[in-house]
C-alpha cells in the first residue's frame, strides 16, 4: 500500500529548500560586492597589486649577504706600531687608516668592491717596501628585519638607510678611482662629496624623526653609523679642498664608511 504524504510534511521540505536557496543567493551577492569593491579600488589606484599582495605575504625585509675586499698593508698587535707603518703607506697614496679588527690593527690600503680588483692591486704592489701586503675579505651577513620586532615604518627607514650606506660607499669609491685616473678635479670631487653629505643628513633626520616617537636599538645604531659617515665626509671635504693628498684622503674616507657599516652590522 502506498504511503501518503501529508500537507504538513510537503510544506516542511519546501521550506528547507527555500532557506537553502536564500543562503546561496546571499553568499553570491556578498562575493559579487567584494569583487566590485576590489576592482573599483584597483581602477582608481587606491589598491595596487603591490599593496594587495602585501596583505598576504611576510613583510620582513632582507638585505643580501655580501663582501668587500681590503688590501692590507700589514696587521699588528698594537695601534702605535700600525700607525707608524700607516704614515709611510700614506705617502704611497694608501688609505693609511688603522682599523682594529678581530683584536688586530690593520693598516688599510683601500677597500674594493670585488676580489678581482683587490687581487690585481695586490699583484701590482707586492714587494713594495717592507709591507706585509694581503687581501682580507670583509663579510657582511644577510640581514632580515621582521615586522614582529619593528613597525612597517621602522623597517622601511632602516632598510633604506642601510641600502643608502651601500650607495654612499659606491659613490665615494668611484670618485677615488676617477681621481686616480685623473678624470675629475678636486673642485668637482668636493662638490659631489657635499651632495653625498646632504643626502646622508636627510637619511639621518628621518631616523631621528622615527626615534622621536618609536625608539629602538636598531634605529639608534643606524643613526650612529650615519653620524660617523657624516663626520668622515666633513673631514674628507676639508682635506680634498686643500688638495695635498686627495688620493689617500678619498681612500681613507672609503675605509671609514666601510668601518661604520661593518660596526652597524655587528650590532644587528
Amino acid at each position: 500500500m502506498s504511503k501518503k504524504v501529508g500537507y504538513a510534511e510537503t510544506r516542511l521540505v519546501k521550506s528547507k529548500q527555500k532557506h537553502k536557496n536564500k543562503f546561496v543567493t546571499l553568499m553570491v551577492c556578498v562575493l559579487s560586492l567584494a569583487m566590485v569593491v576590489l576592482l573599483s579600488g584597483v581602477l582608481a589606484g587606491a589598491i595596487t597589486v603591490g599593496n594587495f599582495s602585501n596583505l598576504f605575504q611576510n613583510k620582513s625585509n632582507t638585505i643580501s649577504a655580501h663582501s668587500y675586499y681590503m688590501v692590507s698593508m700589514g696587521k699588528y698587535n698594537s695601534r702605535s706600531e700600525a700607525e707608524a707603518v700607516a704614515s709611510g703607506a700614506a705617502v704611497m697614496g694608501a688609505s693609511a687608516y688603522v682599523w682594529e679588527l678581530n683584536k688586530m690593527f690593520y693598516v688599510v690600503g683601500n677597500i674594493y668592491k670585488n676580489s678581482s680588483e683587490a687581487d690585481s692591486v695586490l699583484k701590482n704592489i707586492s714587494g713594495t717596501g717592507n709591507y706585509e701586503i694581503s687581501v682580507e675579505e670583509i663579510k657582511f651577513k644577510k640581514l632580515t628585519i621582521s615586522n614582529k620586532e619593528y613597525s612597517n615604518e621602522q623597517i622601511k627607514a632602516i632598510v633604506e638607510a642601510i641600502k643608502s650606506l651601500n650607495n654612499i660607499y659606491e659613490k665615494c669609491y668611484d670618485y677615488s678611482l676617477k681621481v686616480d685616473k685623473g678624470e675629475v678635479n678636486t673642485g668637482l670631487v668636493s662638490s659631489e662629496l657635499n651632495s653625498i653629505k646632504s643626502e646622508a643628513k636627510i637619511t639621518a633626520a628621518k631616523l631621528d624623526a622615527i626615534n622621536s616617537y618609536a625608539v629602538s636599538e636598531l634605529t639608534i645604531n643606524t643613526k650612529n653609523a650615519y653620524i660617523s659617515v657624516i663626520d668622515a665626509l666633513d673631514n674628507a671635504i676639508l682635506k680634498v679642498i686643500s688638495g695635498n693628498s686627495v688620493n689617500s684622503d678619498l681612500r681613507c674616507l672609503v675605509s671609514k664608511i666601510v668601518v661604520a657599516k661593518y660596526n652597524l652590522y655587528q650590532n644587528i
